[in-house]
C-alpha cells in the first residue's frame, strides 16, 4: 500500500494525469484505500490497528466522507464498533472519532425519521463515555454533547443510574449506558467533567 501511494504521490507531482485521470481515481482510490484501512484495522497487532484507524480519521476527517459512499461509511462505523472494546487505548480513541462521524453523516442525511441507527450511536457513545482510558472518555463525552436528536427514551437511560429497557436496543448497551450522564459529572478528572 506504501508503494502505491508514493507511486501515485509521483504520479501526480510529475503532472502525468489529465483532469479524467483524477476524476476516475477520485471516485475509485478513497474507497480502496479505505477497504484496506478496514482489513487493516482488524489486524493482530495494536501499532496496525492504530495507525490503520489513524488513517481512517484522518481520511473521514478531511472532507472525504463523500468519496467514502454511505454503505463504506457504514462499515467503518460498524468497524469501530468493534475496535470500541480494543486493549489499546489510542484504538478505541479512535474509534469514537469514527463513530461520532458516522452519528453526523445520520443526522446530514436527515435520517431522523428512522431514530432507531441514531439512538445506537449514542448508546455506543455513552458506553465509550465510561472507558478506563481518560481520552476516550473525554472525547466520548464531547460527541455525546454534540447529538442533537436522540428519542427521549435512550435520554432517560443515559440520565438514570438505573438499566431502563427500551425497545428494539440492545440490552448489553442499554445496561453499559446506565448512567453515562452521571457518570461522566462524578468522574474523578478534571478533563472529563470539563468536556460534559
Amino acid at each position: 500500500m506504501v508503494l502505491l501511494l508514493a507511486a501515485e504521490s509521483a504520479r501526480r507531482r510529475s503532472g502525468g494525469s489529465n483532469g479524467e485521470d483524477e476524476r476516475v481515481l477520485g471516485l475509485f482510490y478513497v474507497p480502496v484505500v479505505v477497504r484496506t484501512l478496514l482489513v487493516m484495522a482488524s489486524d493482530m497487532y495494536p501499532s496496525v490497528r492504530r495507525a490503520a484507524i489513524d488513517a481512517l480519521v484522518v481520511i473521514l476527517a478531511g472532507g472525504s466522507v463523500g468519496d467514502v459512499g454511505h454503505d463504506l461509511m457504514e462499515e467503518c462505523y460498524r468497524r469501530a464498533c468493534d475496535l470500541a472494546s480494543d486493549r489499546d487505548e489510542f484504538v478505541r480513541l479512535g474509534a469514537v472519532s469514527i463513530i461520532s462521524k458516522w452519528a453526523a453523516l445520520l443526522a446530514e442525511k436527515g435520517e431522523g425519521d428512522r431514530q432507531e441507527p441514531l439512538d445506537l450511536v449514542f448508546l455506543q457513545l455513552c458506553s465509550l463515555s465510561c472507558d478506563t482510558f481518560v481520552g476516550v472518555r473525554c472525547k466520548a463525552l464531547d460527541a455525546l454533547g454534540s447529538m442533537t436528536s436522540v428519542s427521549e427514551e435512550v435520554l432517560r437511560v443515559s440520565l438514570s443510574k438505573k438499566t431502563l429497557t427500551v425497545d428494539g436496543m440492545p440490552k448489553s448497551l442499554l445496561a453499559d449506558a446506565a448512567g453515562a450522564y452521571i457518570k461522566g459529572l462524578a468522574d474523578e478528572f478534571y478533563e472529563v467533567i470539563h468536556g460534559l
